[in-house]
C-alpha cells in the first residue's frame, strides 16, 4: 500500500510539473527585479571642481539673475569612480563627496528611497539604462544627445522636486551652516534670501526661451510628471495565437506582424522586449522585421516582428506545436532607488547621493505555433482553380470552411476532430467529384488532404482526338522525311557515277 501511494505521489508531481511547463508558454509571469548595484565600497570620480551651469549660461546677460544663477551649477559628469553609474546629489547645498570619501556598504547604507516622484525622475531622466522611454525620447523640446546635458537636467529636476515637496518629509532639507538656508534651498547668494518654487521655475522657463536652450524645459517636465506619478505595473499584454495571421507559401510560412505591447497601466515603465525561439526539431524557424530582414539581435527590440517557418517537402512529418516563442518584456522597477552616504570628514557636510541606476523587472509571455491543414484540389498533381470546396464537421454537419480554389493549395487551421471535404462545384472542363472525403485532424502534425477530379468526357474526347491527329501527323512527317532522305541519297549516287 505504501508503495502504491509513493507511485501516485510521484505521478502527481510529474503532472504538476507538466502543467507548469504548459503554463509557461500559454500565460504570462514575472521574474524578480534585476539589481546591479555596487557590491563593495566605492568612491566618486570627483577629483576637482568642474561645474556645468546651463541655466546660468542662458541667463548670463540678464543682471536680474546674477545673484541666483549659482544655484543651478552642477558637478559635470558626476559618477562612480569607474564612470559606470551617474551620481545625483540629494542635498543641493551640501558638499559633493570626492575621490577621498568612501561610500561604505553597511546594513544602513545604502538606503531605499520609495518616494514615487524621485524614483520617476531617476527612471525617466539620465540613468544609462533607459534608452527607449526616458523624458528625452519624447523629443518634446528637441533632441538632447549629450550625456552630460541629460545628467544636468536630471540633477536640477531632483533638486526642484525636493524643494517643491519639502513638506512631505523627504528629509533632504535639513539646516546648513548658512543661516536660514536649508540643504534644499534655492537662494540669493548675496543676501541669503530664499527663492520660491515658482521663482525657480520662472528662471528655468526664462532660460528655456533662448532657442539654443529650449531643452531646459525638460527640467520642469520631469518634475511635473513626477508630481502626478503614482504607480505603474509591469505587465505585457498576452498574445493570442488565434489573433496571429499566417501567410502560406509552398515551401514556407510567414506570420503577420506581431507587436508585443505592455498593458496600458505599464506604458510608463516599459522599455523593450527580447525573443527566445525553442525549435527542438530544428525546423530553422527565425524572426524577421516588417521588411522581411532576419533579426539577428534578439534583445532590446522595440518594433514588431514576423515569424518565418521553412516547410519540409513532406509537411506531414512536421509538428509546429513543438515550436515555442517566448517574449520577455523589460520594465523599469518603480518601487525604489538607492541613496548612499559617506561619513563626515574634516567637518564637511556631505550630501547623500542617489545612484542613477534603475532596477529592472521582466515579464515573460509565450505561445506555441499551430499546425495547419493543406487542402489540394488537383488532377494528375496539377492544382485546379475555380472549384468550390466545403469542409463540414462530420458529427454536427456544421460548415467549417468554404472557398473557391486557386492555383495554389488552400491552407487553414482546424481544431482536432473528424471532418468531411466535399466539392460543390467545379469548372466545366472537369467532372464534379461527388464523393466527400472523410479525414481526421491530428493536432500533433501538419495535415494534408487531397481531392481529385477527372476531365469531362467532351474535353477528354477532344484531347484524345487531338492526340490521335498529332500522332498521325507525326507518322506522316516521319515517312515524308524518310522519303526525302532516300531520294537525296539516290540523286547523289547518280552524280558520282557520272
Amino acid at each position: 500500500m505504501r508503495k502504491k501511494y509513493l507511485i501516485l505521489s510521484s505521478l502527481m508531481i510529474v503532472i504538476m510539473g507538466a502543467l507548469s511547463i504548459i503554463a509557461l508558454f500559454t500565460n504570462s509571469y514575472a521574474v524578480d527585479s534585476i539589481i546591479n548595484l555596487p557590491d563593495k565600497a566605492f568612491v566618486s570620480n570627483k577629483d576637482k571642481d568642474d561645474y556645468i551651469n546651463l541655466v546660468g549660461d542662458a541667463l548670463k546677460d540678464t543682471e536680474t539673475y546674477n545673484d541666483f544663477t549659482d544655484n543651478f551649477k552642477v558637478q559635470r559628469n558626476y559618477q562612480t569612480f569607474d564612470n559606470s553609474l551617474p551620481l545625483y546629489s540629494l542635498m543641493k547645498n551640501l558638499t559633493y563627496p570626492t575621490t577621498n570619501e568612501i561610500f561604505r556598504l553597511t546594513d544602513n547604507n545604502p538606503t531605499e528611497i520609495n518616494d514615487k516622484g524621485l524614483v520617476y525622475i531617476i527612471n525617466h531622466g539620465y540613468n544609462k539604462i533607459n534608452n527607449t522611454n526616458s523624458i528625452f525620447n519624447t523629443n518634446k523640446y528637441g533632441e538632447v544627445e549629450d550625456a552630460s546635458t541629460q545628467e544636468y537636467i536630471t540633477q536640477i529636476a531632483i533638486w526642484l522636486y525636493i524643494l517643491e515637496n519639502e513638506s512631505t518629509n523627504l528629509n533632504y532639507c535639513d539646516n546648513t551652516k548658512i543661516d536660514g538656508v536649508k540643504a534644499c534651498s534655492f537662494y540669493n547668494t548675496s543676501s541669503n534670501t530664499l527663492m520660491t518654487v515658482e521663482g525657480v521655475k520662472g528662471m528655468i522657463a526664462q532660460a528655456a526661451t533662448k532657442k539654443e536652450y529650449k531643452y531646459l524645459n525638460y527640467i520642469t517636465e520631469l518634475v511635473k510628471e513626477a508630481n502626478k506619478y503614482k504607480y505603474s505595473d509591469s505587465t505585457m499584454n498576452p498574445i493570442s495565437n488565434a489573433a496571429i495571421g499566417y501567410n502560406y507559401y509552398e515551401d514556407h510560412i510567414v506570420t503577420n506582424l506581431i507587436t508585443p505591447t505592455p498593458n496600458k497601466n505599464s506604458k510608463n515603465n516599459y522599455l523593450d522586449y527580447s525573443i527566445e525561439i525553442d525549435d527542438p526539431e530544428n525546423y530553422g524557424v527565425y524572426v524577421t522585421n516588417n521588411d522581411g530582414v532576419k533579426i539577428t539581435k534578439m534583445n532590446s527590440i522595440t518594433e514588431g516582428f514576423k515569424i518565418y517557418i521553412p516547410l519540409k517537402e513532406d509537411i506531414t512529418t512536421m509538428d509546429l506545436t513543438r515550436v515555442r516563442i517566448s517574449i520577455k518584456g523589460t520594465f523599469l522597477d518603480d518601487t525604489k532607488v538607492y541613496s548612499y552616504e559617506v561619513e563626515n570628514n574634516n567637518d564637511k557636510e556631505f550630501a547623500s547621493q542617489v545612484i542613477g541606476y534603475t532596477t529592472l523587472t521582466e515579464q515573460y509571455i509565450g505561445f506555441n505555433l499551430k499546425n495547419f491543414t493543406r487542402i489540394s484540389n488537383n488532377i494528375n498533381g496539377r492544382e485546379i482553380p475555380g472549384g468550390t470546396l466545403v469542409i463540414k464537421n462530420k458529427n454536427t454537419k456544421e460548415q467549417v470552411a468554404k472557398w473557391i480554389n486557386k492555383k495554389e493549395p488552400h491552407n487553414l487551421i482546424l481544431n482536432e476532430g473528424t471532418y468531411e471535404l466535399c466539392q460543390e462545384a467545379v469548372d466545366d472542363k472537369y467532372i464534379l467529384n461527388t464523393k466527400c472525403i472523410e479525414f481526421n485532424i491530428d493536432k500533433n502534425k501538419i495535415n494534408k488532404e487531397n481531392i481529385e477530379n477527372k476531365l469531362s468526357n467532351s474535353i477528354a474526347n477532344a484531347i484524345a482526338t487531338s492526340n490521335l491527329s498529332a500522332y498521325l501527323i507525326a507518322i506522316f512527317l516521319f515517312a515524308l522525311s524518310g522519303g526525302i532522305i532516300a531520294y537525296s541519297f539516290r540523286v547523289n549516287k547518280i552524280s558520282v557515277k557520272q
